[in-house]
């Protein structure tokens, strides 16, 4: 009876020790594969997706760019280095600074393993870099502003959410439609700690409110822009059963003329 016992245990724990690897060699299976200036990247800590942001690692990307790191264990934070550019980004701050201009994340840095995870986006804030998500192969391509992409890569620069209301803006302002920072009028808002941005396919889509305010109330509509693309999408958001927002996207109003009937404009 003994002897039936210490196998039965013998058999449980090697089945625990077997299962508790499994979800190891999945996130290893599963990490983006990340390319520099056409050289694929290894890491001991991977990239990794949480929440729909992926995330890079820090020193590898950076050290391999040539910029010089620095960590302050007391003060949890991250100096980079480069030529004449001085990075400053601290554990779960939702910003960092770049020669001292304070510049929003999406998400603050992560620590993983004893490595520093930071968004993608910021890569390419903070040393020009340009940036390619390609969803299909799981791949990140990244080209330094003296780096040559391959042939077979089409990299584009990242939008931040500034630029993307910005180019909103302008392109409304074109029609004849301007646009007012407070009181009545038009107003473009991106707040995502009330709306948050939609990925698909690993590629940022920032929500962005479109509000007509008058001495009547006038409206509002909600669209989407692609950062990579620049693409404007009508979206519709609603609020399911459980209270959380999501969304549809309805058509795209990118091109002009699609534009133009959008907003009632007509030539």
């Amino acid at each position: 009876m003994q002897k039936s016992i210490k196998k039965l245990i013998a058999i449980c724990i090697v089945t625990i020790l077997a299962i508790s690897a499994l979800p190891f060699v999945g996130l290893a299976a599963d990490a983006p594969k990340v390319i520099l200036d056409g050289k694929t990247l290894t890491f001991d800590v991977p990239p990794e997706i949480v929440s729909g942001r992926t995330f890079v690692p820090l020193r590898a990307i950076f050290e391999e760019l040539g910029a010089q790191i620095h960590w302050d264990n007391d003060t949890r934070t991250v100096t980079a280095t480069k030529d004449s550019v001085k990075i400053v980004l601290t554990i779960g701050e939702s910003f960092a600074y770049i020669n001292d201009e304070m510049v929003s994340l999406d998400a603050p840095a992560r620590v993983v393993s004893g490595r520093t995870l930071v968004p993608l986006r910021f890569v390419s804030e903070a040393l020009g870099c340009t940036v390619d998500w390609d969803g299909e192969t799981w791949t990140i391509t990244i080209t330094s502003p003296t780096g040559s992409p391959s042939e077979s890569t089409t990299s584009q620069k990242v939008m931040t959410p500034e630029e993307a209301v910005a180019m909103f803006r302008a392109r409304l302002e074109e029609l004849g439609l301007p646009i007012v920072d407070s009181g009545y009028g038009i107003r473009l808002v991106y707040d995502n700690n009330y709306y948050e941005d939609i990925v698909v396919d690993g590629v940022t889509y920032y929500c962005i409110c479109f509000v007509e305010s008058w001495s009547a109330w006038g409206g509002i509509g909600f669209y989407a822009v692609n950062s990579v693309t620049g693409e404007i999408h009508q979206i519709m958001l609603n609020e399911d059963e459980s209270g959380n927002l999501y969304h549809e996207f309805l058509e795209n109003i990118t091109d002009d003329g699609a534009f133009k009937k959008h907003f009632g404009i007509t030539e």
